[in-house]
């Protein structure tokens, strides 16, 4: 989608948030598009009011259950333990447990 994220995330939050009229939110979004890269010429206008108009096209509602039915248990990231040993500057190896605590 590379530069077209935006119009495309806009045409998504106004056609469903119902904070403007929907077809009065597109019709902005498509004047904006034509203003925005009308400079640029026709086919860079017309493949962004293209990906308005296939983003609608396949806009659909996800459900999402009341609870969980997946029986995958999720375990947590690991962190790994501390180094058995640690290099100092001089390529010397000490072990961690003869290190001093700060």
């Amino acid at each position: 989608m590379g530069s077209r994220m935006n119009t495309i995330l806009q045409a998504c939050f106004f056609a469903i948030s119902k904070v403007l009229p929907r077809d009065e939110a597109i019709e902005a979004i498509r004047e904006s598009i034509r203003y925005t890269y009308g400079k640029k010429g026709d086919e860079v206008v017309q493949q962004n009011l293209r990906a308005v108009d296939e983003t609608l096209a396949h806009l659909f509602e996800v459900t999402v259950p009341d609870k969980v039915t997946s029986h995958t248990e999720m375990r947590l990231p690991s962190l790994p333990g501390p180094p058995s040993s640690a290099r100092c500057a001089r390529g010397k190896s000490t072990p961690a447990t003869a290190m001093k605590s700060l």
